[in-house]
């Protein structure tokens, strides 16, 4: 919250009376004489688009405006592990409603199903099997990264065979 003041202008003996037509504005008081000045508390403003509301003072208007808050995007966690199998994985996106976002991925191996959205969202993603060395690759949303790790493929031991003797008669 913040606050904020108005500034009354009257003759000693003139009443006035004062109202918000907004909950998130709250006046010190609502009702005086002569000149005065009254302490407007605002609310903070937890969406993403800007807000307006007025307070009537002897019904005339004064408007006031608050900007929204600013999006941003937090993501279900830094890393996520992935077997060499591959597989589907799900990515957590926490942000305010009316705040749009965009998916993409560092590599072909990992790929969201979704690409963009707005306000919080689960994305899908899949990963291809690995046949190679272990290997990472990101989604980013919003500057924020979400790294996938993916196991090396297993390599078959190197085998040499020999029979002993190499010829026998029988």
């Amino acid at each position: 919250a913040s606050a904020t003041a108005i500034t009354i202008s009257a003759a000693r003996d003139c009443t006035w009376s004062a109202r918000s037509e907004v909950s998130w504005l709250q006046l010190s008081s609502t009702s005086g004489q002569g000149a005065s000045t009254i302490a407007v508390t605002v609310a903070s403003n937890t969406q993403s688009t800007a807000r307006s509301g007025a307070i009537i003072v002897n019904e005339q208007r004064l408007m006031l405006s608050q900007e929204g808050r600013g999006c941003t995007i937090t993501l279900s966690g830094p890393t996520a592990p992935m077997p060499v199998s591959g597989g589907r994985g799900t990515l957590q996106i926490a942000t305010l409603a009316g705040c749009s976002w965009t998916v993409t991925s560092s590599s072909l191996w990992l790929m969201p199903l979704t690409t963009s959205g707005s306000g919080s969202a689960n994305v899908a993603y899949d990963v291809s099997v690995n046949s190679g060395a272990e290997r990472e690759a990101a989604l980013t949303v919003g500057g924020r990264m979400f790294v996938v790790s993916q196991d090396a493929a297993s390599t078959a031991p190197s085998c040499s065979f020999s029979i002993d003797p190499a010829h026998r008669d029988v």
